[in-house]
C-alpha cells in the first residue's frame, strides 16, 4: 500500500496543485458558457435566416402581383382602346389621333401592327411616318393565333431601340376575327414605380424578368442593368424550383433571394437580400459569445489563481503546523480565509495540547513507575537479606561447595535490582544452585539428639568458613542479625 505522495499519485493518478485545479474548473465553466452563447447565436441567426427567408417569399409575391396588376391596368386598358369605332370602321388615321391623346405615363406607346408584324401606326410618331417592322414577331403571331393577349418579353423598341416590353390585345372585326395587333409598349420606368411602392429595405434588391430571364426593371442601377441578363445560377434556381436560393447580384455581391411568378405571364419577380446582412447577426453574435465566454474565462482565471494563492498559502501553513505537531511543537494556526483550513489548523491546535498533557500524564506515570520499582527493589533487598541471613545461620555447619554456592547466589541476587520485566532469578542461575537433600532419618539418631542434655542448651559454634561467609555476607537496608542462642534444626534439603 503507497505511503508516500509521490505513491499515492503513482497509484491513483497525476496529482494536481489546488489552483490547477481551481483553473480546471474555471475552464469547465467558462467555455460551456461561450460555447452555449455561440450556439444560441447560432439559432438565434437561423431563426432570423429563416424569418428573412419568409419575408423574402412574401416580398417577391407582393412584387409578382404589383407586376402583374401593371400589366393588366395595360391590358384592359388596350381592350377598351381596340372597342373604337374609328378602329371598327378602318379610319387608321382617326384611332391615330385617338392612341396620341392616350396618356398611361411620360413613356406610353401606342402602336397597331398587322399579320405580318408590320407597324402600321405608332403614337409616338406623326401619321404616315415610315415605320420598321415589330422587334418581337413572335409575339405578333401568337396573338394572330389563338387571339388572346400576349405579354411580350424584352426587346428593343423600333423607334428608340431602348429595351421594352409590350402587352399585345387582338382587335378583331365584325365576324370575330383578328384584324390588328394592338400593343402597348411600357419602359422600365413604368414597373420601377411598382418596385418602389414595395417599400424594400435600402440593402434590398428587387429585379423583375421576362421570360427568358432578361432584366425588364431593377430597384437599383435599371439604366445600367435593364435588358442583361439575370446570374445564371438566379435563372438555375428558378428553373429547379428552389426558393429561397444563394446568387450573385449584376454588382459582384453573394446575395440570398426568393422569387415569385408573375400571374398570367413567364415572368418571374426576384427579391435579394446580401449575405453580408444575414451574416452580420450571426457574426455580431459569435463575437458578443467570444467576448463573453474570453471575459468570463479571464475573469474565472483571475478569480481561480487568487483563491488558490489563498488556498495555497493555507494548506502549506497546515503541512507546516503538522510537521511541527511532529516536532512536539504547538503548530501555528493558518491565516484565516478557509474555513475549512481554520478548522483543521484549531484541530491540530487541540491536538498539540492533548498530546502535550498526554506527554505530561505519561512523565508522571513513569515517575510513579520508577518510584515503585524502587521501593519494590528496595523491599526485595530486604527480604533477601533476611533469608541470607537465616540461610547463613542455618549452613553455618555446612562446609564446601554447596554452602559456598547458595551463598553467592543470595549474594548476587541482593546486589543486583529485581527487573520488572524479567523473569527472577535468571535463566541458568538455579542450575549454579546445588541441591541438598536431607539425609535418611534414623529414630535412635533423633531420639539421642533428643535426648541428649549435653545439647539441649547451647548450640556449637560455627566452623571458621562459616564464619567468615556469615561476616563478607551483605546486609543491604536490614538490621543486623542476631545470634540466636536455641539449637537450629538440621536442614532436610534445598
Amino acid at each position: 500500500m503507497p505511503g508516500t505522495p509521490g505513491e499515492r499519485g503513482a497509484a491513483g493518478g497525476r496529482e494536481r496543485t489546488v489552483r490547477t485545479r481551481l483553473i480546471l474548473i474555471a475552464l469547465s465553466v467558462a467555455l460551456p458558457a461561450a460555447l452555449a452563447l455561440g450556439l444560441a447565436a447560432l439559432e438565434g441567426w437561423r431563426t432570423a435566416r429563416e424569418r428573412t427567408d419568409s419575408m423574402l417569399r412574401a416580398r417577391a409575391e407582393a412584387l409578382a402581383n404589383g407586376v402583374a396588376r401593371e400589366l393588366t391596368l395595360a391590358r384592359a386598358m388596350l381592350e377598351a382602346l381596340a372597342t373604337s369605332p374609328a378602329l371598327a370602321g378602318g379610319d387608321l388615321e382617326a384611332f391615330h389621333g385617338q392612341a396620341a391623346r392616350v396618356r398611361r405615363g411620360p413613356d406610353t406607346r401606342i402602336s397597331l401592327s398587322g399579320p405580318d408584324g408590320q407597324v402600321l401606326l405608332h403614337s409616338r410618331l406623326p401619321w404616315g411616318a415610315a415605320l420598321s417592322p415589330r422587334g418581337d414577331r413572335e409575339v405578333v403571331r401568337q396573338l394572330f393565333a389563338t387571339g388572346e393577349p400576349q405579354v411580350s418579353d424584352t426587346y428593343s423598341g423600333p423607334v428608340s431601340g431602348d429595351p421594352l416590353v409590350a402587352v399585345d390585345v387582338p382587335v378583331r372585326g365584325a365576324d370575330g376575327v383578328v384584324l390588328y395587333d394592338l400593343s402597348i409598349g411600357l419602359f422600365a420606368a413604368s414597373f420601377s414605380q411598382v418596385i418602389a411602392e414595395q417599400r424594400l429595405p435600402a440593402t434590398w434588391r428587387a429585379t423583375v424578368l421576362d421570360g427568358k430571364g432578361v432584366l425588364v426593371a431593377r430597384s437599383h442601377g435599371t439604366e445600367r442593368f435593364a435588358g442583361r441578363m439575370a446570374a445564371p445560377r438566379s435563372l438555375e434556381a428558378i428553373r429547379a424550383g428552389i426558393n429561397p436560393f444563394e446568387t450573385t447580384a449584376q454588382e459582384g455581391v453573394a446575395v440570398r433571394g426568393a422569387h415569385a411568378p408573375v400571374p398570367g405571364t413567364r415572368w418571374t419577380a426576384v427579391v435579394v437580400v446580401p449575405q453580408e446582412e444575414l451574416a452580420r447577426p450571426l457574426r455580431a453574435g459569435l463575437i458578443t459569445a467570444a467576448a463573453t465566454g474570453g471575459g468570463l474565462l479571464l475573469l474565472g482565471l483571475f478569480l481561480a489563481l487568487w483563491q488558490g494563492r489563498r488556498l495555497t498559502a493555507a494548506f502549506s501553513a497546515l503541512a507546516a503546523g503538522a510537521d511541527a505537531l511532529g516536532r512536539g511543537e504547538v503548530p501555528a494556526r493558518p491565516p484565516r480565509g478557509v474555513a475549512e483550513a481554520s478548522r483543521v489548523g484549531a484541530a491540530l491546535v487541540r491536538a498539540a495540547g492533548a498530546l502535550a498533557e498526554r506527554e505530561a500524564e505519561r512523565a508522571d506515570a513513569d515517575r510513579r513507575q520508577a518510584i515503585l520499582i524502587n521501593e519494590l527493589n528496595h523491599r526485595v533487598k530486604n527480604t533477601l537479606a533476611t533469608v541470607q541471613a537465616i540461610a547463613a545461620q542455618t549452613l553455618r555447619r555446612e562446609q564446601g561447595e554447596r554452602a559456598q554456592a547458595f551463598t553467592d547466589l543470595t549474594t548476587a541476587s541482593a546486589r543486583s535490582p529485581v527487573p520488572m520485566t524479567s523473569s527472577w532469578p535468571a535463566p541458568g542461575a538455579t542450575r549454579r544452585c546445588p541441591r541438598w537433600s536431607a539425609p535418611p532419618s534414623r529414630p535412635g539418631r533423633r531420639r539421642a539428639a533428643s535426648a541428649s542434655p549435653a545439647t539441649a542448651g547451647r548450640s556449637s559454634p560455627p566452623s571458621g568458613p562459616s564464619r567468615r561467609r556469615r561476616s563478607s555476607s551483605p546486609s543491604t537496608n536490614s538490621p543486623p542479625m542476631r545470634r540466636s542462642t536455641a539449637p537450629s534444626p538440621a536442614p532436610r534439603g534445598w
